[in-house]
Parts: C-alpha cells; sequence; structure tokens
C-alpha cells in the first residue's frame, strides 16, 4: 500500500523550493528594472505560498541562505515577498 502521506509532504516541499526560486527571479528582474517581469514571479510565488500555507514556522522555514546571489530570508511568507519588493517599485 502506497503511503500518500510521504508523497503530499515531499510535494509540498517542491512547491515551497518552487516558490523560494519564484521569489529569487522577482528579486533578480525587479533589480534590473523589469518591473511588470518582477510582479509576475512574485504573483506566482505569491500565490503558491498561499496554496502551501504558513501556519507554522516550519512552514515558513526556507530551504535555501543564498541564491543566484540573493539572500534569502530565514522565513518566506507572503508579507515578506511584498516587503522586499516594495523598495523596486513592485506591488503585488
Amino acid at each position: 500500500m502506497l503511503n500518500a502521506s510521504v508523497l503530499t509532504k515531499e510535494l509540498d516541499l517542491l512547491d515551497r523550493k518552487r516558490a523560494e526560486i519564484l521569489f529569487v527571479l522577482a528579486i533578480l528582474n525587479a533589480k534590473r528594472g523589469y518591473v511588470r517581469v518582477a510582479k509576475g514571479y512574485a504573483e506566482e510565488c505569491i500565490l503558491l505560498l498561499h496554496r502551501i500555507g504558513a501556519d507554522s514556522y516550519k512552514e515558513c522555514a526556507t530551504n535555501f541562505t543564498c541564491l543566484e546571489g540573493v539572500a534569502m530570508p530565514e522565513f518566506l511568507h507572503e508579507d515578506v515577498v511584498r516587503a522586499r519588493l516594495k523598495p523596486f517599485q513592485v506591488q503585488v
């Protein structure tokens, strides 16, 4: 018998890593002045984070410390994405 909860946890971990990569893509594009592109990545990141949930510190903890030169926050959730992109005039 297949244990679906193990696979679900693995899928959630992959989704979290995907959200972190989308966050980095948003930051990198914002730094280069590509606001519309950054906004698209940020919106996709936020939708994914919303779907995953952020009910505990464990659920918000990042898997990467630095990715493509972007220092990752210790915890990543919707408000962090918005706050980190605000200085670049990217509003999501």
